[in-house]
């Protein structure tokens, strides 16, 4: 099966077309909705629908140990863990030390994730494998610092120590250490965000989109 895949991919031309950032989406009133933060905290985001291929385990393996390092450290999971896999991710949480410092939103609108993000200081996205993950584009978009897995989609959209950290996916030890780095480097923080809303607001847009899917239609005898 792979020698044939690969057979293919030698044959045809494979075209990278990613999802792009709607900026009228962040046009939100944030003032309707509060969310309380301690003092001089460091809260560590993640957003999606969790479950075992977003790397869920080690993320939480990762936080039982960074915050006996960091006491003042937190973790939102926003978003609800899939059905089939809730009960799992639930009882591991339960037997966490840190358990406590854990908040899992459940499911919400897209306004509300988007309020959950603007307070967190570092995003953290270890999936195991992903596409082009809007939910990447839009840490990107409202400036925050990312962490995220080296494999599938996201190591196209962020590039390594300049608008991203990319760590493998299974490597514990160096997701413990960077996020340890990172939390007490609030200048890399912006940094990073910066250089991520720069890019994201002038690669990942929609005229972008929408032409490297003309110039695809093109390509293959389909006049547009």
């Amino acid at each position: 099966f792979l020698t044939a895949y690969h057979s293919l991919l030698n044959k045809y031309e494979v075209r990278n077309i990613s999802n792009y950032i709607d900026e009228s989406e962040f046009e939100i009133d944030y003032s309707k909705t509060h969310i309380s933060n301690q003092n001089n905290s460091i809260i560590l985001g993640c957003s999606g629908n969790f479950r075992r291929i977003m790397g869920v385990g080690l993320l939480l393996d990762v936080f039982e140990e960074i915050a006996t390092k960091i006491p003042n450290i937190f973790l939102y999971l926003i978003g609800d863990f899939r059905e089939s896999e809730a009960s799992y991710f639930k009882s591991k949480i339960n037997e966490l030390k840190n358990a406590e410092k854990i908040k899992v939103t459940g499911y919400m609108d897209h306004s509300q994730v988007l309020n959950f993000v603007r307070h967190c200081d570092i995003m953290l996205y270890p999936s195991l494998s992903d596409g082009c993950p809007n939910k990447v584009l839009e840490s990107m978009f409202m400036k925050k610092a990312i962490i995220g897995s080296n494999s599938g989609g996201i190591s196209d959209i962020l590039e390594n120590d300049k608008d991203g950290i990319l760590i493998h996916p299974y490597d514990k030890t160096t997701w413990v250490n960077k996020i340890f780095d990172l939390s007490n480097n609030p200048e890399m923080r912006t940094q990073l965000g910066l250089n991520a809303y720069k890019k994201v607001t002038t690669k990942f847009i929609k005229k972008n989109t929408l032409n490297d899917w003309i110039n695809l239609y093109r390509s293959i005898g389909i006049c547009i």
